[in-house]
Order: structure tokens, then C-alpha cells, then sequence
């Protein structure tokens, strides 16, 4: 079964509950979708969850419809899904623009919008084909039923541009009809039927001229592109200034009888995608007051409670459900909702950066970031600090160790200036504050000789990291891996695109560390990660690996004694651990939108052990070691390894600086070096 396509779906008003309930659902969902926001606000919260950002203007600009076609012409959608009530008429009358160009919008035709905006006539037309619509009034209409006495008391008065309980009038008789202005509609109250647990509660807030938001109906239908119905919800809503915050699932059979009663004449004119229908179960039945023919606030919290009713419609769109297919409403989940914080980095965006600078009180622009570097004192971690401390763009480095004693008092050895020490400990007893970070350089790991005990601390220990940038939103998280995630069952060089096979337990868990790096941007769509595929690092290092290959290989070589090759023919990756340090610094600093998912830290040019064997043979006779020999061992058989950084290249122009032969002329100098001071400190 092939994979499928990606699904380009743009999204609104992205600033609104509504494109924020649509962004939601789409991140919920298991399709391939890439999203675009759509939006004038840089700080609107939806638009950090998208793929995409774009700036449109307003949604009441005259060119608002031309330049929304020229972005999802550029975008090449698949769908748009409006965000905000006031842009339904205004897609609807220029929906054959967007069909033209192959893209689908979910709304109705412009009779059905009309009805749902104009509560009079809505209350009018369906009243007739069915009686379950409270009697709603214009002003002039509502005073000349009063005149003839028609009129039944409370009366619930709402500007007619008004937007969840804003700007509500109780009318209680007709002494206070003078309130009412031509900007109001008027509607009979739908009061809580005296069996509901919230009756004695809303006419308690009544007496006082209050409206308590409570037992309201909310029920959701939702329609495919051809007017077929796919899927209802209902719920019973309590609502906090307009906001519904608790929702518990309902089963309501006098409700739907009703919906269904007049749902085929909503067809019939146009209905497509969502309509949201809401009322109460008054002590007379079922009495519905309000239609929205959209999405609406609590779309994203249903999605959640497995009626993803945006994913259906998206898969509608491109032709993915099946014939007959309903989606379900569970029935144990009920729903909670409150203000949700998020933080962002200032330069997430372009428009965002500007925009906060335009506002006049942040005088941070240019300051750098924070990076936390975790497995500091490794042989990549000390050069990994040394190349963030000089780097422009950072402010702070923090080096988080197990055994800060490690750091000695030697050049080589010592912590680079400036930068800040913290015990392992202390990170993970809760002594250092993770909201200050902006990057988390995650290199500490069990090395491929360690028990698999160290393998699932060094495991426990990236489950820690990763959880602490989701709860704090860290903007950036760089996973050390391996180049052994590749296996070795296909032949180099491996790109990025080739498929992972970890044969060996540290593999594995460095495979394990990718996938539990990558649920990061699963959770917040504007924390970046990148997981760093490296190759074996090559260097002087102070803390002398003697059982490392090319180590091994240049001690041989310059004592004079034979370096032994077993095979030959294979190749190795090898890279020297400054230029990997150095990428990893690049990409420290670079825009989040720059970071890729994997990337490649390797030479790019892979060699074999033969050749290695005898350019450290030319090294050392060059540094005046007496006549070192090969053995070579030809039957031995051993995999190759290598990687394609065409992915490095590309995206931040970066490419190994260190020649082989000057990594290793580094080496036998600090060999040589040590071999001096070991013999002075003896004498």
C-alpha cells in the first residue's frame, strides 16, 4: 500500500478560537497535512501550530479575496477552511475562484449563510417546517407585537454584531422595549426545563438581570463536499463569557428528530461542511436559538474526544472516505477547557520579530540565545563549547556534566571561558531553571562498548531532556546520534532519506533517542529539532582513547612497530570532531525554520581502512618514526560506513574544514606533546 500524498490545507483568521479549534484538529489528525495559517495578527496563538505562516490583510480589506488567491496559489492547497463568521458570505460569493484553481472551501451557498446570520428569518422559514425555533424579532417587528399583545416575557435582546455574550439585554416587560435599538435582535429566552439540575441556577441569575450560560445544546453536524452527512455530536455546554468550558457528551433523541426534521431544506439550498446548531431542552421541549454554519471554538476539544470532524472533512475533500462512512461520538470522554499559555521565540517569524520590536517596550532584539550543552565534558562536548562560546548569536553556555572534576586545570582540558558549570545533578533535582534556555544540545550518551544497563540510563536520562523541553516549550533540541542508525544492510553513502536499521543495542538507543527527540515538534509546533546522524569523530583529544581504530593505529605507527588492518577494503566515515563541533554551533544559532528533522555529520568522502592505514604510515615517517609496517589480514571481513552531507551543504553551506592529513598531523603533535611531558615529570 503506497503512502499518502501530502494534503495542503490552509487555514484563516488563524488568530481566532475557531482557526485555533481548526489548527488543533489538523494536528490530531494521522493524515499527511501540512498546514498554512493565514492571518494579520504576527502574535496570533494558532499561528505558531501551523507548517506555514502567512500575513494577509484585513478580512475586511477590498483586496483581501485577490491576495488570499494569490497565497493559496502559491501555496497550492487542497482545502482552505475559513476561521472567522464574517468571512462566510465573502468566500461563498467568490468560492468559484478557488474551485477554478482546484481547491476546496467548506462552506455553504450563500442562502443557507444568510439564514444562520439573520436569526428573524431563521426563526421565520424553519419555524414552518419545523416548531422548535424560539420567536425571534426586529425591533419594529417586536413593537407591533406588543402592541397586539403577543409578546411573552423574558425576552433576550443581542446586538445583531455581536459576538458571545457581549452587549445582552433582558427585557422583562414592556416598560423596558426602549432599550431595544434597531441594532438588536430580539429572541425569546429558551430557559432551562425545571428537571435540569441548572434550572433553580439560571432563573436565580435571572432575577438579578443576569444570564447563567448553562445547560446550552450544543449539536454539530457535519457534511461532506456533495451534501451528504458524515458525522453529529452532541453535547450539553456551560459557558463562561460566551467561552464554553465544560462539556459532557449528550444523548439527546428529541434534539436530532427535530434536526432531521428540517436538515434536508438546509441541503436542498446549499449546505455543505459544518453547521452548529444550538438551543436548550426546555420545560415545552427541545427549543434551538442559534445556527453557525462553520467550525466553532470546541471543534479542536471534540477532535480530542475522537470526533475529529476537520479531518473528516479534509479527507472528504481528496476523496479518502469510504462510501457510508459516520463519524462516531465517544461517550466517556467529557471536556474541560481554560486559558492555555504559550511561549515563543521572538524570532520565530519575521513578522513576529517586527511586530514585537514595533511595540516599543522590548529592548532585546539582539540579544543571543541560551544553550544548554548536556555531555560537556566528552571529547565532542569540550569542542562543541569551545565553538558556541566564540559564536555570534549566544549569549549564554551552560555546560551540564556528571563529574565536574573533569575539567582540570590543563589548556586542553579546561572549561572555556565564559562558560557557566552546572552538576548533572542539579538539572535533574529541579536547582536550574529550564525556562531560561532556548537550546538544548542533548550530546551526553553511552558510548557502543557500555552495558545495556548505561544504555537505558543514557535512554532514561533523553526521556528527562525531552520532557522538559515540551513542558517548557523549549524552542530548539539537538539530539546526538549515530550514523549506526543506518545499519549496515544497504550499502553508503546514506542520505538522510535512507531507511533506519540499528542493528546493535547502542543503535538502537540512539534510534530510540531520535523518535522520542521528534514527539517534541509533535507537541509544539514551534519547537525545532534536529537529530545529528555523526560519524566516528577524529581528533586530538586530551582524555587519549588508546582502543579508538585511528589512536591505536598512529601509537603503532609512531613507535615504529606495525600497524595490523583487518580486511581493508571496507570503508569508515570519519570526521574531525572540530568540524562537527563547528555545524553544530552553526545550527545552534541558525533560524529554527532553517533546522531540519535528521541530519548528516560526516566527511562526506569515506575512506578505506588500507588507505588510512597507509597515509598514517606516511604521517608518522614524516614526524621521524623508524620504518612502520602494515600487517594486513585480508580474509576479515567488516561492514562500511558512510554518509551523503549534501543536506549540511545545502542548508547552512557548511563543509568539513580539517584534511585528514591535518587532523592527524594534530594528533601526533599532541601524542608527541604528551610523550614530553610524561618523560619531564618522571626525571
Amino acid at each position: 500500500m503506497s503512502l499518502l500524498s501530502e494534503i495542503r490545507v490552509g487555514i484563516t483568521s488563524i488568530g481566532s478560537g475557531i482557526g485555533q479549534s481548526v489548527i488543533d484538529s489538523c494536528r490530531l489528525s494521522s493524515l499527511p497535512i501540512k498546514t498554512f495559517g493565514y492571518g494579520m495578527n504576527p502574535f496570533a496563538f494558532g499561528a505558531c501550530d501551523c507548517d506555514v505562516q502567512r500575513s494577509l490583510p484585513s478580512i475586511y480589506s477590498e483586496d483581501y479575496i485577490e491576495k488570499l488567491l494569490d497565497c493559496c496559489t502559491e501555496d497550492n492547497l487542497d482545502i482552505l477552511i475559513p476561521g472567522h463568521d464574517d468571512e462566510l458570505l465573502l468566500l461563498a460569493d467568490n468560492i468559484h475562484k478557488f474551485n477554478t484553481i482546484g481547491i476546496y472551501i467548506p462552506v455553504p451557498d450563500r442562502a443557507v449563510i444568510e439564514l444562520c446570520r439573520d436569526k428573524v428569518l431563521m426563526s421565520r422559514i424553519l419555524s414552518k417546517i419545523a416548531p422548535v425555533f424560539v420567536k425571534s424579532y426586529s425591533k419594529k417587528a417586536l413593537m407591533d407585537a406588543a402592541k397586539r399583545g403577543e409578546v411573552a416575557y423574558p425576552l433576550i435582546a443581542k446586538p445583531i454584531s455581536g459576538f458571545a455574550s457581549k452587549g445582552l439585554l433582558i427585557i422583562t416587560g414592556v416598560d423596558e422595549l426602549a432599550l431595544v435599538t434597531d441594532d438588536h435582535v430580539i429572541q425569546e429566552l429558551a430557559m432551562p426545563g425545571v428537571a435540569d439540575n441548572n434550572h433553580s441556577i439560571f432563573v436565580a441569575a435571572l432575577e438579578k438581570g443576569q444570564i447563567e450560560q448553562v445547560s446550552e445544546l450544543s449539536l454539530q453536524v457535519v457534511l461532506g463536499k456533495t451534501g451528504q452527512e458524515i458525522g453529529r455530536f452532541a453535547s450539553f455546554n456551560k459557558l463562561k463569557n460566551g467561552i464554553p468550558i465544560e462539556i459532557v457528551p449528550a444523548n439527546v433523541p428529541e434534539a436530532w428528530n427535530a434536526v432531521d426534521s428540517f436538515l434536508p431544506y438546509l441541503q436542498r439550498h446549499g449546505l455543505r461542511g459544518p453547521i452548529n446548531i444550538q438551543g436548550r431542552m426546555t420545560s415545552q421541549g427541545v427549543r434551538f436559538f442559534e445556527m453557525n454554519a462553520r467550525f466553532t471554538g470546541i471543534t479542536g476539544l471534540r477532535a480530542l474526544m475522537g470526533f475529529n470532524e476537520v479531518e473528516t472533512i479534509i479527507a472528504d475533500s481528496v476523496n479518502l472516505l469510504g462510501n457510508g462512512f459516520r463519524l462516531s461520538q465517544h461517550k466517556r470522554k467529557i471536556g474541560i477547557r481554560q486559558v492555555c499559555n504559550r511561549v515563543v521565540d521572538v524570532e520565530t517569524t519575521l513578522d513576529l520579530a517586527s511586530a514585537t520590536e514595533c511595540t516599543g517596550v522590548y529592548p532585546w532584539r539582539k540579544s543571543g540565545r541560551t544553550i544548554l550543552v548536556t555531555g560537556a565534558n566528552s571529547f565532542l562536548g569540550r569542542a562543541v563549547l569551545s565553538a558556541l562560546i566564540s559564536k555570534h548569536g549566544v549569549d549564554r553556555v551552560i555546560a551540564v556534566v556528571r563529574n565536574p572534576s573533569r575539567f582540570d586545570r590543563s589548556a586542553d582540558a579546561c572549561l572555556p571561558s565564559g562558560v557557566e558549570l552546572i552538576d548533572k545533578k542539579e538539572l535533574l533535582n529541579g536547582c536550574f531553571s529550564m525556562g531560561n534556555v532556548d537550546v538544548i544540545c542533548h550530546l551526553a550518551s553511552a558510548r557502543p562498548q557500555h552495558s545495556n544497563a548505561d544504555l537505558a540510563d543514557s535512554l532514561k536520562y533523553t526521556q528527562f531532556l525531552t520532557a522538559c523541553s515540551m513542558k517548557y516549550q523549549i524552542p530548539g533540541f539537538i539530539n546526538a546520534s549515530s550514523q549506526s542508525v543506518y545499519g549496515t544492510t544497504c550499502a553508503p553513502l546514506w542520505t538522510e532519506e535512507s531507511p533506519p536499521a540499528p542493528e546493535t543495542p547502542y543503535a538502537i538507543a540512539k534510534w530510540c533517542s531520535e523518535l522520542m527527540a521528534a514527539n517534541i515538534s509533535q507537541a509544539y509546533n514551534c519547537s525545532k529539532v534536529t537529530s545529528l546522524r555523526i560519524a566516528r569523530l577524529i581528533g586530538p583529544n586530551t582524555i587519549l582513547k588508546r582502543d579508538e581504530l585511528l589512536q591505536k593505529y598512529i601509537d603503532s605507527a609512531m613507535r615504529g612497530d606495525y600497524i595490523e588492518v583487518f580486511g581493508g577494503l571496507q570503508q569508515l566515515d570519519l570526521i574531525d570532531v572540530r568540524d562537527a563541533a563547528e555545524l553544530i554551533a552553526v545550527l545552534a544559532t541558525s533560524p529554527y525554520e532553517k533546522w531540519p528533522v535528521t541530519m548528516n555529520v560526516g566527511n562526506g568522502s569515506p575512506i578505506t581502512v588500507a588507505s588510512l592505514a597507509r597515509i598514517v604510515i606516511r604521517m608518522a615517517k614524516k614526524n621521524g618514526a623508524i620504518k612502520p609496517t602494515i600487517k594486513t589480514y585480508p580474509n576479515y571481513k567488516a561492514p562500511s560506513f558512510g554518509m551523503d552531507i549534501s543536506k549540511a551543504s545545502t542548508i547552512f553551506g557548511w563543509r568539513p574544514a580539517h584534511t585528514l592529513e591535518h587532523t592527524l598531523q594534530d594528533m601526533i603533535d599532541l601524542l608527541k606533546s604528551t610523550a614530553t611531558q610524561t618523560n619531564q615529570s618522571k626525571r
